[in-house]
């Protein structure tokens, strides 16, 4: 042997030896060996920041790579190997298949990177390729365990436990095998056989414990990952507190506080951690990506935007496929703000970088859809079926086109009892086979299903079915009868909106496209402006501190001239929504929940018009147990137990019949089971009501081509029928706890009307104006008789020390805003109050304290001008305050 060659097979060996300390996560050795080492490796810093995740951080990972890119696209061999895996541990996956694939042409290497190929397939679920890429491997080199790991992995999953256990222990007898894969494969192994106590307490172990064989970050995404797949989130928490208190800047364990959070609906936390994260490692495109993906859920959609701008910049010589996955979140942040058109071209963007992207493609299925063109979102779906056939099966099913495919369905049916598949995604993939067997008429099968799909779900959404109760409860006992008579006179004229409500799943959606038909109706779909009418109200009652601090107390203190505004600012908010230049005089608004709101909506508009549609318990009911809802965390909650459902199908009739009584002949009903048996009569009826002339085109409902955003969406394009109307008898049995649940709520006796309050309308506003003109006396007489009234009401508290104040009175002043502060320690702003006050008094270090205190809240100073109270605060206070109330409107 030349000494060329001898050279060559130290290297070879020297490579293997490295590989497999990576694979056995030894450190110390992965950083001796890549001493050794010299071409055809990489250097040997950038060979142990690949190969070591947790001596580099990712975008220093992503630095190095892009510096060393003209290097990995002519690598071969072993340096491709790690390049590969440098490659995966980023997430680019594609381009690790790439690079493994490349690998495989040089000798000495391919049965390794083959074990790696096997890998990356069974996690692409790409599985003809993963048992083929295996015999290849083992026919190259029989001594490799890794092999035998990935097809242990592969049969857990196909819940195959004895040829699983098998070949675990040939990889063990052999060796070689990854450390990291090992410990997952023994935790999932608890799972699925519903030993999940026991893989439970085994995470928490290794949590904190950790192991002398397994990297710190490693083991803790590895223990977290089994506690999210139990559903253990709470213990999931613990840990990431008591950890982040020791390592509060670790983006393992910030990742995963996203994570859990987000799951959890938790959407600031998440929002939070992320940012935590991106403060400490600013360009870590998975966190960018992370972030991106928050649209609309804690996160800006222009803060999403710019991450994933700077993800495209940061990835510009990305292997196409990879590149295609994140270009193809455009396209969710755009559908996620109702833009259609921007989320079609970017989802065609991304498809124009790799054809093959499947959520590019699935994302266009989504949205042509929602457009109402079949026939290409049926192409879309296709194409998908094409490359990743499950995913494919679950955008068919959600499109009311249910596979025959036997072996698919098998195969969904695995997946769905699959720990190593996310969460989230096993309930969807229970949801989805509920509608199979539903289709298929196996009615056992399909409650099956959609009990696991719920059971699942119940573990990350809070709901508190006593708590909805009493609140209900609630809103009937303050809108009663007397507090409307009290206030004659409130709200506008204006008929602009058409509200349409009930329980989801009673028709709304159905009417709203008879409606929407109408030439002078524009359909808006389920519109937030009574939901943020509530919130403008309840953040201003909090800023104040006053009692009204919920809905729907936070309603008392509404004057008439406030309401006219709110009602205009409301309406401004709908007319923008509607097409310039067109004839429509009316726009729908058919936010289910709304039956909430009809209070609010008479308050403002008294004589708005009102659908209210009713539908049999049994048909609500096991429509929404059936249905995988996007609000899990919105107003859906409910959705996901019996009990639950029933007493939400209570709360709506009761509230419904509350307000039918206040409103008589206010609210018009339609009854869903009645409408799709005898459609024209009733649609008549209802556009007598809505007093707009019949159209014959209203019945065409079905040919319109508008967009559809809720769970009805595919029942709308078709024309009207009755098979869904009487399809919950098949599960009657199945369903008596919905109806118990409603019979034992419905029986509840109403609540007693709540006394109106013993003062005006307005109090707080008459002193702020008096404040205003500088009528000082006047304004202290005010708030001094609202707080008879009401003692703890913060903002009158304080409000009384500036009208002390701009009398001289400092004494009382201080008393004043020192008791507000007490009351209502959040408003930034009276620190700063109460610090010129101290100023006054000859007090500069309690002064200081103050406006330190002040700015660890917000970081502003307090807005009553320096150094005479006295004659200052006339205008500053009160204008300060009006500010806000302007922002509120």
């Amino acid at each position: 042997m030349g000494r060329t060659d001898e050279k060559r097979a130290q290297t070879n060996v020297s490579c293997r030896e490295l590989w497999q300390a990576v694979l056995e996560h030894r450190t110390a050795d992965v950083t001796a060996l890549c001493s050794a080492l010299s071409v055809p490796a990489p250097e040997d810093k950038t060979v142990i920041s690949l190969l070591v995740p947790e001596l580099c951080r990712p975008s220093a990972l992503q630095g190095i790579l892009g510096e060393l890119n003209n290097r990995e696209r002519t690598s071969t061999g072993w340096e491709a190997l790690f390049f590969g895996l440098a490659r995966a541990n980023l997430g680019q996956l594609f381009r690790a298949l790439q690079l493994f694939d490349t690998a495989t042409e040089f000798e000495p290497c391919r049965a390794h990177a083959l074990a790696h190929l096997a890998g990356l397939y069974l996690l692409l679920d790409q599985r003809d390729m993963v048992e083929e890429t295996i015999r290849e491997g083992l026919s190259l080199d029989g001594s490799l365990g890794e092999f035998h790991l990935v097809r242990a992995r592969m049969l857990l999953q196909d819940r195959d436990y004895d040829g699983a256990e098998s070949e675990m222990a040939l990889a063990k007898q052999k060796g070689c095998f990854s450390a990291l894969n090992q410990a997952r494969f023994e935790l999932e192994l608890l799972i699925v056989r519903d030993m999940q106590p026991q893989a439970i307490a085994a995470a928490v172990r290794l949590l904190r414990e950790g192991t002398a064989w397994l990297g710190r970050d490693a083991g803790v995404s590895l223990g977290l990952g089994v506690l999210i797949a139990c559903g253990a989130l709470d213990e999931a928490d613990n840990f990431l507190d008591q950890a982040l208190e020791k390592d509060s800047g670790n983006l393992v364990l910030l990742s995963h506080r996203a994570e859990i959070a987000a799951l959890t609906g938790r959407f600031r936390v998440a929002a939070h951690a992320v940012n935590q994260a991106l403060a400490q490692d600013g360009d870590n495109i998975q966190m960018l990506h992370k972030k991106a993906s928050m649209a609309g859920q804690g996160v800006s959609h222009d803060q999403a935007l710019k991450a994933l701008d700077r993800i495209i910049d940061l990835t510009r010589d990305l292997s196409p496929p990879d590149r295609a996955v994140y270009l193809s979140v455009y396209g969710d942040i755009y559908l996620e703000q109702d833009d259609l058109e921007k989320a079609e071209a970017a989802y065609n963007d991304a498809l124009a970088v790799d054809e093959k992207c499947i959520p590019a493609m699935a994302g266009l299925s989504h949205v042509l859809t929602i457009l109402g063109r079949m026939e290409e979102a049926c192409a879309a779906q296709n194409k998908v079926y094409r490359i990743a056939p499950v995913r494919a099966m679950q955008l068919m099913i959600n499109s009311d086109r249910i596979p025959e495919e036997e072996a698919l369905i098998q195969r969904m049916e695995k997946m769905a009892k699959s720990p190593s598949v996310h969460l989230p995604m096993r309930a969807s993939l229970n949801f989805s086979l509920a509608k199979v067997w539903q289709k298929r008429m196996d009615h056992d099968a399909a409650m099956a299903y959609a009990d696991k799909a719920n059971e699942i779900v119940r573990k990350f959404v809070s709901y508190d079915p006593e708590n909805e109760a009493r609140h209900v409860d609630r809103i009937m006992a303050r809108m009663s009868r007397a507090f409307f008579d009290n206030r004659k006179g409130y709200g506008t004229e204006c008929r602009l909106p058409i509200y349409i409500l009930g329980m989801p799943r009673s028709g709304t959606t159905l009417v709203e496209q008879i409606i929407g038909g109408h030439s002078k109706v524009f359909p808006g779909g389920e519109l937030g402006m009574m939901p943020a009418m509530w919130r403008r109200l309840t953040l201003w009652e909090h800023r104040m501190g006053s009692p009204y601090r919920n809905m729907p107390d936070c309603i008392l203190d509404l004057t008439l001239e406030h309401s006219r505004k709110f009602a205009d600012k409301v309406e401004g908010e709908y007319r923008e929504l509607m097409p310039e230049g067109v004839s429509e005089k009316h726009i729908t608004d058919k936010l289910p929940h709304n039956f909430k709101n009809v209070g609010l909506i008479k308050l403002l508009y008294p004589k708005a018009k009102i659908i209210y549609c009713r539908r049999s318990p049994g048909g609500i009911a096991l429509s929404n147990y059936f249905t995988d809802y996007k609000a899990r965390h919105g107003g859906m909650g409910f959705a996901y137990h019996k009990e639950w459902i029933g007493k939400e199908i209570a709360n709506c009739h009761r509230l419904m019949a509350h307000w039918s009584q206040i409103f008589d002949g206010g609210i018009h009903i339609i009854d869903y089971d009645e409408l799709v048996e005898n459609p024209e009569p009733l649609t008549r009826k209802m556009f007598t009501y809505l007093e707009l002339d019949w159209e014959e085109k209203v019945m065409a409902f079905s040919t319109l081509r508008r967009p559809v955003k809720t769970a009805s969406v595919t029942q709308v394009r078709q024309p009207m029928y009755t098979s869904s109307k009487d399809k919950w008898r098949y599960y009657e049995a199945a369903l008596r706890n919905v109806f118990a649940a409603f019979d034992s709520r419905q029986a509840e006796p109403e609540p007693e009307p709540l006394p109106l309050p013993c003062h005006e309308q307005g109090l707080f506003f008459q002193g702020m104006d008096l404040l205003r003109a500088g009528e000082n006396a006047e304004a202290e007489s005010v708030f001094k008789k609202l707080l008879e009234f009401y003692p703890r009401h913060a903002a009158a508290m304080h409000m009384l020390g500036v009208a002390y104040s701009n009398q001289g009175k400092i004494l009382p002043a201080h008393k004043c805003m020192k008791r507000s502060i007490q009351l209502h320690p959040g408003n930034h702003t009276w620190y700063g109050n109460m610090a010129i006050i101290l100023d006054h008094m000859r007090r500069p270090d309690e002064a200081a304290e103050m406006r330190e205190k002040g700015k660890k809240i917000s970081g502003q100073n307090g807005y009553i001008p320096r150094p005479n109270p006295v004659s200052s605060t006339q205008s500053s206070a009160p204008a300060k305050f009006e500010k806000y109330m302007r922002t509120i409107l």
